[in-house]
């Protein structure tokens, strides 16, 4: 499954202790139109790390001195809906089935298929794009309630005019108000 339109600068951060996994894991990735940034242990990531970046994380679970799962909980503690991929070479049921109930996006057993990761990364980066989508619409929306202090009036017509573009503003189409001013 290849990647053509570089994911609207989405980043994947890949986090792996082991030099070889983890650049060989990216180099796979970027040959798939990828976009990557390394890290080699989770203090790094987290120091890189706010809230609503355009990224997706894949983690090693197996790392000192912290954790993929312990990373993956601080950072879901911060963004509970950031796509979190854990991948680990010493999983079992348990950790999967513990993993993705506190909130992990997939668990990846190694050696994983080269392809089952980018079809991983491609639906983590989808959803990554609808949520940082409705994060600005919301925002977007959020500044609309001044509204009334844009658009002046109260009598029916532009209590109507008002109540249109809150529907409009929520739908991915061109809209053109007309009309008589001072009406």
């Amino acid at each position: 499954m290849e990647n053509n339109n570089l994911n609207n600068h989405i980043e994947i951060w890949l986090l792996d202790d082991d030099d070889i996994v983890r650049s060989t894991t990216a180099q796979w990735l970027r040959l798939s139109n990828y976009d990557i940034k390394e890290f080699q242990d989770a203090r790094d990531l987290l120091d890189h790390y706010k809230t609503g970046l355009p990224c997706i994380i894949v983690s090693d679970i197996r790392m000192t001195p912290i954790d993929g799962l312990t990373l993956m909980n601080e950072c879901l503690a911060k963004e509970p809906e950031l796509p979190f991929i854990l991948i680990t070479g010493h999983g079992d049921i348990d950790t999967a089935v513990n993993a993705l109930r506190d909130g992990a996006f997939d668990f990846l057993e190694k050696p994983f298929d080269p392809n089952r990761l980018t079809e991983t990364v491609e639906k983590a980066i989808q959803l990554r794009k609808v949520q940082l989508q409705h994060a600005n619409q919301s925002q977007y929306l959020g500044d609309l309630h001044g509204i009334e202090e844009t658009i002046i009036g109260q009598n029916e017509q532009i209590i109507r005019v008002r109540q249109q573009i809150h529907t409009f503003a929520n739908m991915d189409t061109h809209v053109i108000v007309y009309g008589k001013t001072g009406c």
